[in-house]
């Protein structure tokens, strides 16, 4: 989940460093927290903030966290991740997805190219 404190013009060159350093076959497994747009986002910020007092914290440790956290976050839509990846990977399944957070595992293809992830 460390994306998301990349600003965003910079995550796609953050992320191509990434994939850059799985070897073709290898597997990246990658959590981020997703941007939600509308209504639906709305929605689901409301009850992340109810899921997160039913679990225990206080409505001013999330203002404050909120506040601390303000400017300073960039998340990525989950279909603009998706793409990225696809450039690199030919296998993408998500495996847990809670509200705006998900997580995916990719296997990196081969490459035909004469790059170092080349197979033989």
């Amino acid at each position: 989940y460390t994306l998301q404190f990349v600003p965003s013009a910079y995550q796609p060159a953050v992320l191509d460093h990434i994939c850059e350093k799985i070897r073709a076959g290898g597997v990246l497994i990658f959590g981020h927290k997703e941007t939600h747009y509308g209504q639906l986002g709305a929605t689901a910020h409301e009850e992340y903030i109810k899921f997160r007092v039913d679990n225990g914290y206080s409505e001013e440790e999330i203002r404050a966290k909120t506040e601390a956290l303000k400017g300073s976050m960039f998340t990525m839509p989950h279909y603009a991740l998706l793409r990225h990846l696809s450039a690199d990977f030919d296998e993408v399944q998500e495996t847990t997805r809670f509200m705006m957070f998900s997580t995916l595992v990719a296997r990196k293809r081969a490459r035909k190219n004469g790059n170092r992830n080349t197979t033989k």
